[in-house]
């Protein structure tokens, strides 16, 4: 038997596979075993059908001598019932006129003995099956099943004559700014129909209409609603009305106010059920309008779709003021918490949950603040929306250095793996690494997340299920900037997942995470100049924190420099190519520090969108060939035409679909760099959905780079239906080869992207930004996988000074030769043009050199010399500067005149003729 598991099994998993397989009852295959596993690791408290039998999560053996499997080391498990079980039990009709009858159906388990449905007198023999019932009063029918194990039961009502009361309208939202997302996953905006009771309804004869004398504008599908029940409708345009899908109205709501109603109309007769005048008030983004409890209508204290309404509220409170600004700090402060309503309460929490009346301490005073604190704060008051939550982060740089095996408040065990928290002493308390490591906690700018510590490490907790994947384990996180020179950073709230491939494994401890902007938690984009000196956006939708694996010290890796990726991206962007910028941080988590992530963009949708014009929407956007954005129909659809292209078509075929120079940049780079983990995968790329718009390529986790400056030849890598594969078609043609030159000529020589001398200096550049700050690092992932900690002075520096005195100044020679035994790629060098007063010198050492005049090219597309270009013989071409009977001056007394003697109006009268 095969059993497929999404992850590594813990020990009591294993043992529960081997029970379950063997046990008599109740036996699983290795396939339902896995289901059981997926039950526990989800904790839902909806049980699961697995056969004939419901299972469930149990935090413990509920004690019953019920079949309870154990799957934690914490004693968790799931359980089930030996008692048969009913499996259905309906009625053909739940309603009927008088005189009227209907099939009851039912279906238990097989081993069931004893089956019996009240009122029916006698007892049924069958497991499944129907009856036809003529009840002449509303009658409820139970079903009982009962074997040696016990008894199991089930009910079900049949109303005869019955009148249906109606729902009404209780909330809806007008300006909805993304806190609760249709299935489409647009903020739509939304009506709640609530049957408040005591009776059934039914939503048959219900319309819903925006236009006043439109009163029958879009029908509400038939439904019977349970007393307090609810259904929400979006109010999208979408028109939906399958039962069992999520509906849509024909229509939208207007956040400036309009007619909005639900009405009763069976064709003869047509009465209002519910609305709000002739028009309800202009609506605020983000806040829902309604009834409560009370019966008053107005702006509610929460929106609550298919929930309770929350009060009707009079307006919203401002956000907590803090009387010092989220620092690094030196000194203890004493924190004053203030609002603008005098009469509102503020409570605080310090363990990154978000604060409430009910779990959260009251501000009554000033709040000393000595160790590194996470404050959030909220303020309530009675008739009024409380204000957002304000998170503020103080950072002591000392208490991150002392920090424990097991802080106060922190899990042991990340799942079933150790937990790691502490910063090495023998980083920390060496005297020779001391005085740099204090000052590299302020040599980058620092991010603080702070969230629920359960949902980070509890049983749900996404750092202690990294394996897993998805909106299910995204969970609602605060983000702060904090500038080392005391400027405006930020504070947002957020999603936050774990991020990365291989990486995610539970051996290896330091994640890269992804924060993403959404209306669910508040605004939807960043707003902020987060890459200032380059030509950045300022507006983000996501982020990535890059914790860094392969060449990294979490995995053990001595030559880890913590920069490779950055400057494979940086090398592009030099190149003149669109490229994810980034910036390197200190990362603290719930007030730990977690050491130095390298902040990223992400190349989406929105990315190309931000860099080549356009909107998201309008991107297809791919990484490493999954749609992210978009769909991969033209991503299929040229390589279709790439594999049936010849020589003499490939470019005139493929060139509507590719930017050429940007993937020719796109590939020297990670020839340059000798990317050995690439390019099945590790790479994004995006196009704009309209004629003649060509894919743009961008570099991704090119961790494995700057290795071998001697060998790592990825030259030929030829992957098909990726870059590669697309770049080994385009060669076969003579012009695309010329092209490739013509890049390697600009990027390659004369102090181009990558010579020895401008690349080592960029790296430089960037190993200088880090110098300090990653002996932070080393005191925190150095001792990882290792008994001994690696660190910056007997690992880092030493790798560094072999980049650069040894790699970049032999690896761009190494390349041309790489690139000159492909063979279709063999290089001559491009002669040079020495510029003087009187004369232009060509220099070459090897070919026939032509050369025009027109601003023509020398060369035509196929590689062959332009007829209208001219042989160079040698020769020197002679210029007349000035005509001998002109009249000029000069001066020989070796003064710096500046550049006003270039001035028509310069007094030269002093000059010599």
């Amino acid at each position: 038997d095969v059993g497929l598991f999404s992850g590594a099994l813990n020990a009591p998993e294993a043992r529960a596979i081997y029970a379950l397989a063997t046990a008599a009852k109740p036996r699983c295959d290795l396939g339902a075993a896995a289901k059981l596993i997926q039950l526990h690791r989800r904790q839902s408290p909806v049980p699961v059908t697995i056969g004939n039998r419901k299972w469930k999560y149990a935090s413990r053996d509920p004690g019953d001598g019920q079949p309870f499997v154990v799957l934690s080391e914490d004693g968790s498990g799931v359980t089930t019932s030996l008692r048969p079980s009913v499996v259905s039990f309906a009625a053909s009709h739940r309603f009927l006129d008088s005189g009227n009858s209907a099939q009851l159906r039912w279906a238990v388990t097989e081993d069931t003995t004893e089956i019996r449905i009240t009122p029916l007198a006698r007892p049924v023999e069958q497991t499944s099956g129907t009856l036809t019932i003529t009840p002449d009063q509303t009658t409820q029918y139970e079903i009982t099943a009962r074997n040696d194990h016990g008894t199991s039961r089930a009910t079900m009502t049949v109303h005869v004559d019955y009148r249906f009361g109606r729902p009404r309208i209780s909330e809806f939202m007008a300006s909805n700014a993304s806190s609760h997302l249709d299935d489409d996953g647009d903020a739509s905006d939304w009506i709640e129909l609530h049957n408040a009771g005591p009776k059934l309804a039914n939503t048959a004869h219900l319309f819903l209409t925006d236009e006043i004398d439109n009163p029958t504008k879009w029908p509400v599908p038939g439904m019977i609603m349970e007393p307090d029940e609810s259904i929400v409708i979006f109010a999208s345009g979408k028109d939906r009305r399958d039962i069992g899908s999520q509906l849509h109205t024909n229509f939208k709501l207007r956040a400036k106010g309009e007619y909005l109603a639900l009405v009763y109309s069976t064709g003869l007769t047509t009465e209002m059920v519910s609305f709000f005048g002739r028009r309800y008030p202009k609506q605020k983004r983000g806040v829902s309008f309604g009834m409560d409890t009370s019966g008053a209508t107005g702006p509610l204290s929460a929106s609550t779709p298919s929930g309770r309404n929350g009060e009707v509220v009079t307006g919203s409170l401002d956000a907590v003021r803090f009387s010092h600004k989220r620092s690094l700090c030196t000194a203890p402060l004493q924190l004053i918490l203030s609002s603008d309503s005098p009469s509102s309460a503020i409570y605080f929490t310090t363990d990154g949950t978000k604060p409430t009346p009910a779990t959260s301490r009251r501000y009554r005073g000033p709040i000393t603040i000595g160790t590194t604190t996470v404050i959030r704060a909220v303020a309530f008051r009675e008739r009024m929306r409380h204000s957002p939550i304000s998170t503020h982060t103080y950072i002591f740089p000392e208490t991150a250095m002392r920090q424990p095996e097991l802080p106060a408040g922190f899990p042991e065990t990340w799942e079933t793996f150790p937990a790691d928290y502490a910063m090495d002493p023998r980083v920390t308390e060496d005297p020779s690494y001391r005085a740099d490591l204090l000052k590299g906690f302020r040599a980058i700018p620092t991010m603080s997340i702070s969230m629920p510590q359960t949902d980070l490490f509890g049983p749900r907790g996404i750092y202690s299920h990294p394996m897993d994947h998805g909106t299910d384990w995204e969970k609602a996180s605060s983000l702060e900037l904090i500038q080392p020179d005391g400027s405006d950073g930020f504070q947002i709230d957020c999603g936050l997942r774990i991020y990365g491939g291989f990486g995610r494994n539970r051996r290896f401890p330091k994640h890269s995470l992804r924060v993403l902007f959404k209306g669910i938690y508040g605004a939807t984009r960043l707003n902020f100049p987060l890459f200032p000196g380059s030509d950045a956006t300022t507006s983000f939708d996501t982020l990535i924190l890059r914790g860094g694996f392969n060449n990294s010290w979490q995995a053990g890796s001595s030559r880890s420099q913590h920069l490779r990726d950055e400057f494979i991206r940086r090398s592009q962007l030099a190149m003149g190519q669109p490229a994810s910028h980034g910036m390197f941080v200190h990362l603290y988590l719930n007030g730990l520090y977690w050491g130095v992530y390298n902040l990223v963009e992400r190349p989406s949708g929105a990315f190309a969108a931000a860099y080549l014009g356009g909107e998201r929407d309008e991107y297809d956007a791919l990484n490493s060939g999954k749609a992210i954005d978009g769909t991969t129909e033209a991503w299929r659809k040229m390589h279709d035409v790439a594999g049936k292209a010849t020589p003499d078509n490939v470019l005139e075929t493929l060139g509507p679909f590719v930017n050429l120079d940007n993937l020719i940049d796109y590939m020297l780079v990670n020839f340059y760099g000798g990317n050995d983990d690439w390019d099945g995968h590790n790479w994004y790329a995006a196009r704009k959905r309209e004629p003649g718009a060509g894919f743009h390529f961008f570099c991704w986790d090119s961790e494995r780079t700057l290795e071998n400056a001697g060998g790592d030849n990825k030259t030929r890598t030829n992957n098909r239906n990726n870059p590669s594969g697309l770049f080994n078609q385009l060669l076969r043609h003579p012009a695309f080869r010329q092209r490739v030159l013509s890049r390697v000529r600009l990027h390659c020589f004369d102090n181009g992207v990558l010579t020895p001398t401008r690349a080592a200096a960029r790296y430089a550049a960037m190993a200088t930004e880090i110098n300090d700050a990653i002996v932070a690092e080393s005191a925190r992932w150095g001792d990882a996988q290792r008994d001994s900690s690696l660190t910056r002075n007997d690992d880092w520096i030493p790798e560094r000074d072999r980049l650069l005195n040894a790699w970049f100044p032999e690896r761009t020679r190494v390349l041309l030769e790489q690139l000159n035994d492909v063979g279709n790629l063999g290089y001559i060098k491009s002669p040079d043009l020495k510029v003087t007063d009187d004369a232009i010198e060509i220099l070459a050492t090897t070919g026939t050199v032509y050369f025009t005049t027109d601003d023509s090219d020398p060369r035509r597309d196929d590689g062959t010399p332009n007829p209208t270009a001219t042989i160079v013989k040698g020769f020197t071409v002679e210029s007349e500067l000035l005509p001998k009977s002109s009249e000029w001056k000069y001066l020989d007394n070796g003064s710096d005149q500046g550049t006003g003697w270039r001035e028509p109006g310069f007094d030269d009268s002093r000059w010599k003729s």
